[in-house]
C-alpha cells in the first residue's frame, strides 16, 4: 500500500512510555516481538506528560486505510483526534490534526520494557526524528 506525505510531528504535552500490555497472540506465539517474554514486555504508548513532547513520522493516507489500521492496533489502543505540530528543520512549522492511537489505561503496567527488537523497529526512523529525542529513545532499557 502507498503512504503519502510522510513529515515529522512533535505532540506537546505527551511522553512515549513503554509501559503498555498487549495480547498475547496464541495463534502465533512465535511472532517476534512477544516470543521473548509477553508477560514482561511492554508496547509503545503515549501518556499525558506537561512539558514533553513526543515525535513521530505521520502520514496523509486515504481515509479508507484506517479502517485497517483499527482492526490492526484493535483492544490495545484507541483513535483519538488530536493537534499535532508540524516540525522542520527542528522548528514548528503550525499544526495539523491527525488520528493518533492511545494505548487504554487498564492495560498500563509499569514493569514493562520494550524487547531490542522492538526498540529496533522504532529507531529505524532515526532520519525523521530530531537528534537529541532520537538519542534519549536509544537509551531506554531494553527486556532482552
Amino acid at each position: 500500500k502507498q503512504w503519502y506525505q510522510r513529515r515529522v510531528r512533535g505532540l506537546n504535552g505527551w511522553e512515549i512510555k513503554f509501559d503498555h500490555a498487549d495480547l498475547f497472540d496464541d495463534e502465533d506465539p512465535d511472532n517476534g516481538i512477544w516470543a521473548v517474554d509477553p508477560v514482561n514486555t511492554g508496547i509503545c504508548s503515549i501518556a499525558r506528560a506537561p512539558g514533553c513532547c513526543v515525535y513521530g513520522v505521520a502520514y496523509k493516507i486515504p481515509v479508507s486505510s484506517l479502517a485497517v489500521l483499527d482492526e490492526h492496533e484493535g483492544s490495545t489502543y484507541y483513535r483519538h483526534q488530536m493537534s499535532i505540530q508540524m516540525l522542520s528543520e527542528g522548528e514548528y512549522r503550525g499544526s495539523v490534526t491527525c488520528e493518533v492511537y492511545v494505548g487504554f489505561l487498564t492495560r498500563q503496567e509499569p514493569h514493562r520494557r520494550p524487547t531490542r527488537r522492538y526498540m529496533d523497529m522504532l529507531l529505524a526512523a532515526k532520519e525523521f526524528l530530531p537528534s537529541q529525542y532520537f538519542e534519549r529513545l536509544e537509551k531506554i532499557e531494553t527486556f532482552l
